[in-house]
């Protein structure tokens, strides 16, 4: 019993049966009064031309003097009829002259406040009148009164209190009657009718909120799959699909964060990897060195030198390359835009890079005419973006190949695409290009030279800084595309 008390159940359950309570009472209650007050006010309207008619039939009997027995002879048949009747002769001051009632019982106050008298006479249709009861001092009742003469030179009222010893136990009556009783039964059968209807439907609602319940609890134990059914569209409708919204976002970061933290395990191990090569050579050829100088030859130490300051360089790009990709990560320095001419900026990467393709005997060539428009954006960064770009495409051709660089107007953007006639992406492979440990892993590939490291995961952080994004496009052994835009400068 204490655990279904303390359960939303058995809080709403009591409250609701207490609630269902006061209101039967309250409705017993005015009930109760309501008949009362129609009674009193049906026995008030009755009574109203009594006082008058009473006045009239014993006024014969006051004047000259007071015939005491006359006028109880002129009222028995009234009393004999109305024997909740009790008639008291009155003067202008208040003081009770007689007393008429056929209970008999002993008149307790001898004088009564006249004003109600006074303003009855004056309106007689006033609801809230009540005068004083001279057998219940302190008590206040419904009256009728009408004026009379009595004596020489007496004035004074018929004074009428209505409702007597029965209208009293109204209550016991209304109780005892066959119509009472059969609406306090319909009044009873109704409620209880509510209490158990009420009940069954919180008992319904209480066994959704219990599955809603041990769902979340499954979820809180690890059972991370469970789900609340949805069956409607109310408040624990609303609640199942939040959670279920909510269970799913959950599940959904988590996987993100089982791929983010593989990511990191696989950059860590990768960067490790390029780290250890580079500088695993570097110290082979300088024990080399320090051991074996006066044996090496002019052209080995050269050799050997070169060799490591390829290895330093590579050392110094790849580290670049990690500062640069962890300022993008953080939005330390968000982009600085302003207007500049993109198709300037182009030809000062492709003549920055004229050596390393010529080298590598790759084509490097361009596509746009004049009449490209200045865009809004940072410099340096896309400068870098497409710097990127390029370097990747010439690390992934072969000799003979060729890398283009080409700017279009679309509208009010400026597209710039690098194309290459390299090697090409299997398409599996093409959603995770600009992973920074895929494009780790990708770069040791021996088929086509070496990689250009995290440059494709910096040039995708700086485009969306630019709230833009890159696409790419490769065929195996036909070459890759990489496209992005920027706006143009509206000087408006």
């Amino acid at each position: 019993m204490k655990q279904i008390l303390n359960s939303l159940y058995g809080k709403v359950a009591v409250v609701f049966l207490l609630m269902l309570l006061i209101l039967g009472i309250a409705q017993a209650f005015i009930t109760v009064q309501t008949c009362i007050r129609f009674m009193d006010e049906a026995e008030r309207k009755l009574n109203l031309p009594l006082a008058e008619n009473v006045a009239r039939d014993i006024q014969p009997y006051l004047a000259p003097e007071v015939d005491y027995e006359g006028v109880e002879q002129a009222l028995h048949g009234m009393l004999v009829m109305h024997p909740d009747l009790r008639i008291y002769l009155v003067d202008t001051s208040g003081m009770v002259l007689s007393a008429f009632a056929d209970s008999g019982k002993e008149q307790l106050l001898a004088r009564i406040d006249p004003g109600p008298i006074r303003r009855f006479l004056a309106d007689p249709g006033d609801r809230s009148l009540r005068g004083d009861d001279p057998r219940r001092p302190g008590r206040q009742k419904r009256f009728s009164a009408a004026p009379i003469n009595y004596g020489a030179n007496g004035a004074g009222f018929v004074y009428f209190v209505l409702g007597g010893e029965e209208f009293d136990s109204m209550l016991g009556m209304l109780l005892d009657n066959e119509a009472a009783r059969t609406t306090m039964q319909i009044l009873l059968l109704s409620l209880l009718g509510a209490a158990i209807f009420g009940l069954f439907a919180l008992f319904l609602l209480n066994r959704r909120f219990k599955r809603v319940t041990h769902t979340v609890k499954e979820f809180e134990q690890g059972k991370l799959e469970g789900r609340i059914p949805l069956k409607s569209n109310d408040e624990v409708g609303q609640i199942a699909r939040t959670f279920n919204h909510m269970a799913d976002t959950i599940m959904e970061n988590m996987e993100e964060l089982k791929q983010h933290d593989h990511f990191r395990r696989e950059l860590i191990a990768n960067i490790s990897h390029d780290l250890r090569t580079p500088l695993t050579s570097i110290q082979g050829f300088l024990e080399m060195i320090l051991m074996k100088d006066d044996q090496l030859s002019e052209q080995e130490r050269r050799r050997m030198l070169q060799t490591i300051f390829r290895n330093t360089t590579q050392l110094n790009q790849l580290i670049t390359d990690l500062f640069e990709l962890s300022k993008l990560d953080t939005l330390g320095a968000p982009p600085r835009k302003q207007p500049f001419s993109i198709c300037q900026l182009a030809e000062r990467v492709l003549e920055r890079y004229q050596a390393r393709a010529a080298e590598k005997k790759v084509r490097l060539t361009r596509e746009w005419d004049n009449t490209i428009p200045p865009v809004h954006g940072d410099s340096a960064l896309i400068e870098k973006a497409i710097a990127n770009l390029v370097d990747n495409a010439i690390s992934f051709t072969p000799p003979e190949g060729e890398v283009r660089l080409l700017l279009q107007r679309r509208e009010n953007r400026v597209e710039i695409c690098v194309k290459d006639s390299g090697c090409g992406i299997p398409e599996k492979d093409l959603p995770y290009v600009f992973e920074r440990s895929y494009r780790v892993e990708k770069s040791r590939r021996r088929d086509c030279n070496q990689g250009a490291g995290l440059g494709l995961a910096i040039t995708k952080k700086i485009i969306e800084a630019h709230q833009s994004s890159i696409s790419v496009r490769s065929v195996v052994n036909q070459g890759t595309t990489f496209v992005f835009s920027l706006p143009v400068y509206n000087y408006n």
